[in-house]
């Protein structure tokens, strides 16, 4: 018996947490917990104060549960949510998008100013996996431009005039 798509891109998905986790202690020092997005943790998000986003990441987890091979990234510290987000691959693997990204806005937050790098290495590493040959963000906020650029992300516009922002990954 074969396993269904969803329990191969689960074991993927699970790879790719346990070989995250294990990058940022080794760059950073940081023991985070880095997981699945989760009910429980989704709860954490929708309670930060001074929320830059209003999405319900209820629904966006909902909306996306149906796709084998959908991005979802959570990173903790000693149980507090430092950021979320969630995406897929395009059909033909020639990128992987992150549509929806948020960090928690508490100055106090373990990560702060360190969850964007986090996260956009996370998507890196989970299009690699896949081999896809870019990482996109979909509709990235106006105020974080300059950041994108210096990471090395072009900004274009898609078929149904979406702004986006690519960036090549390096193969190895």
């Amino acid at each position: 018996m074969t396993k269904s798509k969803h329990d191969e891109y689960d074991d993927i998905r699970q790879a790719f947490y346990e070989f995250l986790h294990l990058r940022i202690l080794h760059l950073t020092g940081f023991v985070v917990e880095v997981s699945a997005v989760e009910y429980s943790l989704v709860e954490q998000a929708m309670d930060w104060r001074n929320r830059r986003y209003p999405w319900d990441w209820f629904e966006i987890k909902w909306k996306f549960r149906n796709i084998p091979a959908r991005f979802e990234l959570a990173v903790s510290v000693n149980g507090e949510l430092c950021g979320l987000m969630i995406g897929k691959p395009s059909r033909g693997r020639r990128h992987v998008s992150a549509y929806f990204l948020e960090g928690n806005s508490d100055p106090s937050q373990p990560l702060k100013g360190q969850v964007l790098p986090i996260m956009l290495d996370g998507l890196a590493l989970y299009g690699e996996a896949l081999g896809c040959s870019y990482i996109r963000l979909i509709q990235p906020v106006d105020g974080l431009s300059s950041r994108y650029e210096q990471a090395g992300f072009k900004f274009a516009t898609d078929k149904i005039h979406r702004i986006y922002c690519e960036k090549p990954l390096k193969r190895s």
